[in-house]
């Protein structure tokens, strides 16, 4: 499983989180569904995509390409199980229950996996001395009504998520050795306060392989470097300049551990201003490397310098992300810090600045990646705000991340089209910038727009992922709009269902 730091999926893929169905972080595709048998040419009426895409008015839009793929006009139900007060949503950790989308078993497709006994407060199901999660396993077209049980170590905390952070209680469960089996990785000893295992000179981790039927109960350890108080997290960013992540960084299939700042000198970057550096701690397969190596990154004019992995404030953003496709994330910084929230290049010709993984380093020397004229300014990889609604993700299929905009500037915080004919804006990824000009991704019509890739308000929750295990995105709307039906699924109490549009190509 590669980490390359897609904004896919909305959770932390970049740390080697897999919180959806995050399969291959570097490219946003599976290996063996990246090539597929040539077939025959298809007139847009044969393929059903309008040619035309009329906006507000009528008027046809002439920066809209027709012949993209969407995905389907209507849709179909994925099944669920029955649990608590209903599966709403993708992922919850709350009140009305415990539950996660995500590949526990390695086959290329999320199951459902609910962590916690609903009848119980944030309590994993089974016994004190045998826990156990409940998996609902992905059958292709919906979720097993029947669950299996997934056996989980013991902890004092009793392990009732997927995933938590919150003082003496750190866990994780991503694919630590590289086999692509997602494991249990104990972060934090739960008899301190944000330490991990061991010694001062020697910490650890405590990792739970993934057997493919369950978590090992016996925990093994895993070395990670001496770093100042102890990294009792997969990734941090705090006030005191501590930094630190978990990705593949170097693209070999396995997370490193890379820290980003130097506590010594209040936060800023390793190295020195003409020659900053990360350091980086190989992943052994069986622990991190405690000496770490120097990994290049550009020179920049603020105060700290490139010290984190993931910026966004009011004049600096970067993240790291594989934009290319090959596998490797790469720094992008998408605003220009002399301008403020601005891309660079002109008011006709903006561009982010690319800084390529040498697989040893980022080159230091940044190239122009392309980006489209638009009212938003897209001066970040995604964005979220009222209005101004994008993301940088593998819409097409092709491997490669593209920009897709949400939301019509100037139709408040709506999709682009009508109400009864939504579009997103697509600009494919050309390998070295996006193209300028848009297709027309159709989405469908309901009471409440589509105005984002994810989503998850008061009155409805979708996300986009490869819910079926294809290799292409598909939007999954978990909530039933209707407001009498407030954090319900669709379908019955008794038949519930998710509706999924299955992208299409």
């Amino acid at each position: 499983m590669k980490n390359g730091g897609m904004v896919l999926y909305a959770y932390a893929c970049a740390s080697g989180l897999v919180a959806l169905a995050a399969l291959n972080c570097g490219s946003g595709v599976r290996e063996d569904a990246k090539e597929s048998p040539p077939q025959p040419e298809k007139s847009t009426a044969e393929a059903g995509i309008d040619p035309v895409v009329e906006t507000d008015g009528g008027a046809p839009d002439a920066a809209i390409e027709a012949g993209t793929p969407r995905f389907a006009t209507k849709p179909a139900d994925w099944t669920l199980p029955v649990y608590g007060d209903g599966v709403y949503a993708p992922n919850q950790l709350g009140m009305d229950g415990c539950w996660s989308t995500l590949d526990i078993d390695g086959d290329h497709k999320p199951d459902l996996v609910a962590t916690c006994d609903p009848a119980k407060f944030q309590t994993a199901f089974g016994t004190t001395e045998a826990p156990l999660w409940k998996v609902y396993k992905n059958t292709g077209t919906g979720f097993d009504r029947n669950a299996v049980d997934w056996p989980v170590p013991v902890h004092s905390k009793g392990l009732y998520a997927t995933n938590l952070n919150t003082g003496s209680n750190v866990w994780t469960t991503m694919d630590i050795d590289g086999d692509g089996k997602l494991d249990l990785v104990v972060t934090s000893d739960p008899k301190g306060f944000y330490e991990p295992f061991g010694t001062s000179a020697a910490p650890l981790w405590k990792v739970y392989k993934n057997t493919g039927s369950g978590f090992e109960r016996n925990s093994i350890d895993w070395t990670i470097p001496v770093y100042q108080d102890g990294i009792s997290a997969t990734s941090a960013s705090t006030a005191l300049g501590r930094h630190w992540t978990t990705m593949d960084i170097d693209g070999d299939g396995k997370p490193e551990i890379v820290i980003t700042a130097d506590p010594s000198t209040g936060g800023k970057v390793f190295g020195t201003s003409g020659a900053p550096v990360w350091k980086i701690f190989r992943n052994t397969g069986t622990g991190f490397d405690r000496t770490g190596i120097d990994w290049a990154v550009p020179a920049d004019s603020g105060t700290y310098g490139i010290n984190d992995a993931n910026v966004s404030t009011a004049d600096r953003q970067w993240s790291t992300t594989d934009i290319d496709g090959d596998g490797k994330p790469d720094l992008v910084m998408s605003s220009d810090p002399a301008r403020s929230n601005v891309p660079f290049g002109s008011e006709t010709a903006p561009a982010w600045k690319i800084y390529k993984n040498l697989g040893t380093g980022f080159d230091r020397s940044g190239t122009d990646w392309r980006v489209p004229v638009t009212p938003e300014r897209i001066d970040r990889t995604s964005s979220m705000s009222s209005g101004r609604r994008w993301s940088t993700l593998d819409l097409d299929g092709d491997g490669k991340a593209d920009l897709v905009v949400t939301t019509d500037p100037s139709g408040g915080d709506k999709p682009y089209g009508t109400d009864s004919s939504p579009i997103w804006r697509l600009y494919p990824n050309t390998g070295s910038g996006f193209d300028t000009t848009a297709l027309a991704w159709k989405i469908p019509s309901q009471r409440e727009s589509i105005n984002a890739t994810t989503s998850g308000d008061l009155s409805t929750s979708w996300a986009t992922i490869d819910l079926d295990g294809d290799g292409r995105l598909d939007l999954v709307v978990t909530e039933d709009p209707d407001l009498a039906k407030h954090k319900q699924p669709f379908g019955t109490q008794a038949a519930p269902v998710w509706h999924f549009y299955r992208g299409t190509r």
